[in-house]
């Protein structure tokens, strides 16, 4: 795996079955391919984890925590922490948590 000069490692090439809308979340020792989907419910998102070698790690519904507004078709990253009981999301310089509903 390619790693930049701090040891981040660096998006590998999408793997077979891993969506085109799908984000790279990189960190120092792995990173994993983050894809989200809306809802017709404006604070429930779907959201699938993938190992950067495409094996689907979750696929969970997620419920956004406060009275912010997040938009699912505007520009968005997921950020850290991101992992199966909640993930962190920024848009337009504001963070986002969302709680996983399955927990």
């Amino acid at each position: 795996m390619n790693r930049n000069e701090q040891g981040i490692l660096l998006a590998p090439d999408r793997a077979l079955g891993i969506s085109e809308k799908a984000l790279w979340l990189a960190g120092q020792g792995s990173g994993s391919w983050f894809e989200l989907m809306g809802t017709e419910d404006e604070k429930i998102v779907q959201i699938k984890r993938y190992s950067p070698t495409g094996f689907l790690e979750f696929d969970s519904r997620f419920e956004l925590q406060g009275n912010l507004n997040f938009t699912p078709k505007e520009p968005y990253a997921f950020d850290y922490p991101s992992h199966f009981k909640h993930c962190t999301l920024v848009q337009h310089g504001q963070k986002f948590k969302f709680v996983n509903c399955t927990v």
